[in-house]
Order: C-alpha cells, then structure tokens, then sequence
C-alpha cells in the first residue's frame, strides 16, 4: 500500500501584513514539499525497479527487503508452532541438482541403488511434499530424469537448507493381477510391506527399520502431493523403510536402505521397490 502523504490546504494564504514574512513561509514550504515529494518519487523508483516488483509468475508476489524477510520468518515461525512442514521456495519444478558420485565410487558394488553420472547436472522432473511423515516434520522428494528413476528424499531445516538426505533409485515394480496379489503386499498380519524383513530377487535381507521388531506392523501411509509440469495430484503410498549394512569398509556408505511402497495415483496402483544410502546434506548442489 503506498504510503499516506499529509497535504497543506493549497487556499491559505499569508497576511498580507506581513508579506515579507509571508514569502519566506511560502518558500520555505515549497523547499520542504519538493524535498518530500523527491524522496516519495525515488521511494516508488526504488519498489518498482527491476527484480523488486510484484511478479504473476510461480511463488505469487515477490517479497523484497526488510518487510519481505520478516514475512518469511513469520511463515517460518507459524508453520513451527503449528506443527505443519514448511516448503520453502528454494525448492521447485525445473531446479536443478549435481549429485557427487563419490559414495557410490567408494562403495563399488556393495550397493543396488545405481549411482548418478559424474558430475551431471538433473532438471527436477516432479516434487512430491509428504504429509504423515512425523509431527511437524516435513519430507520432501525431488524426482529426477534417467533410466533408475532416481528421486532424492530431503528433510528440510526450518530455513529450507536440507538437514537429511537419501538418494534412491528403482530396484523393481510390480503391479498385483488381482486381489489376492494385493494381499500378499498389504495384508496387515501378513503382507510383505510391513513384514520384519524384506528379501529382494538376490536373497539379500534387509530389517525393517521402520518400528524393528520380530512382529509383522502395518505399513506407514503417506500422502504425496505430486507437482509436475502437468498440474498436482495427490498419491496415496502404503510404505515401510528397511535397512542392512553395505559391508563396505568406511567411508563408504555403512548402510543401504530398501523402500518398500504401494502407490495408488488416481486410476492406477502398483508397488515399487527402492533402494538408497545416505547422502551428505552438503554435498548437494542445488541450484536455480
């Protein structure tokens, strides 16, 4: 809103008594209103100059300056107290990531999760905000190009820096012919997703990490709300997280998880199978 200005009335006029008085107020207020109105003019040059303006492209309007870094910290202190993630607009369709291969170097062929190509640069394909992650936590996963479907999973600070990070890519998909299928997947005594271990194609085991025990649990749900270049959609995913060691000397990974889900995305379902480790949260190269 711009801001209030006070007027003098433009109909009084000086004594003519004191005439001589009188030009020296009149001078003295044309001075003084040529000073305020110069400093309102550079005022509205300065909020209306380049890259500070109002903008209708993606994030609404451009909050700039003092007042638009107390607005954000205001979000970020709402979305704390009230237990909600915060999405800060760091992260976003068309960003680019550079994933450092070292790990997977390190770790050789200890590991399923395909490492990424040296050094190359991704576009975000997708970005998926996970609600039912935890209380007050927020999980996000930015889907990147290639053959392994790779999607990293960031758990953002309260400032949108990454805190936590796993990079995985996809080990299998499987879409159940029926219900009975579907079943050996989900059913809550004794279906795979949920099971106290997981055995992928190799025999390979891996323990659940998500509630360890000896007992089968239900899968976790999560909600995903999905943007991509053609709109958002929301995901229904039925998940559980394993984990075993890599057995690869330090300071290779130490261990690899699988990530077990369901997902129904409108009309369709399938189940898919994931694999990761974890990566340095600053080893990330995110970019705009």
């Amino acid at each position: 809103m711009p801001p209030e200005v006070a007027t003098a009335n433009r109909d009084a006029v000086t004594p003519t008594e004191h005439h001589g008085a009188g030009i020296g107020m009149v001078l003295g207020v044309v001075v003084v209103g040529g000073g305020l109105l110069g400093a309102l003019a550079m005022a509205r040059n300065r909020r209306s100059g380049p890259g500070n303006g109002s903008s209708g492209g993606e994030g609404g309007m451009n909050r700039t300056g003092t007042m638009g870094s107390i607005a954000s910290a205001g979000d970020m202190l709402r979305h704390k107290m009230s237990g909600e993630g915060y999405t800060p607009d760091r992260y976003r369709l068309g960003m680019t990531v550079t994933l450092d291969p070292t790990p997977f170097l390190l770790a050789g062929a200890s590991l399923k999760a395909a490492a990424p190509q040296a050094a190359q640069r991704l576009s975000v394909e997708g970005l998926g905000q996970i609600a039912g992650a935890g209380a007050g936590e927020s999980l996000l996963r930015l889907y990147l190009p290639g053959q392994d479907s790779p999607m990293l999973q960031v758990h953002p600070g309260p400032d949108g820096t990454p805190e936590e990070c796993r990079y995985f890519t996809l080990l299998d998909e499987v879409t159940p012919a029926d219900e009975a299928e579907w079943q050996a997947w989900l059913d809550p005594r004794e279906g795979m997703i949920g099971w106290p271990e997981f055995q992928t194609r190799d025999g390979r085991r891996y323990a659940r990490l998500w509630q360890p025990g000896s007992q089968p649990v239900p899968p976790r749900e999560l909600r995903e709300s999905l943007q991509t270049t053609a709109g958002t959609r929301e995901r229904r995913c039925l998940a559980m997280l394993y984990a075993a060691p890599t057995g690869a000397p330090a300071p290779a990974p130490q261990t690899e998880y699988i990530l077990v889900q369901s997902v129904e995305d409108g009309s369709s379902a399938w189940v898919e199978i994931r694999a990761g480790i974890d990566l340095n949260p600053a080893s990330l190269g995110l970019a705009g």
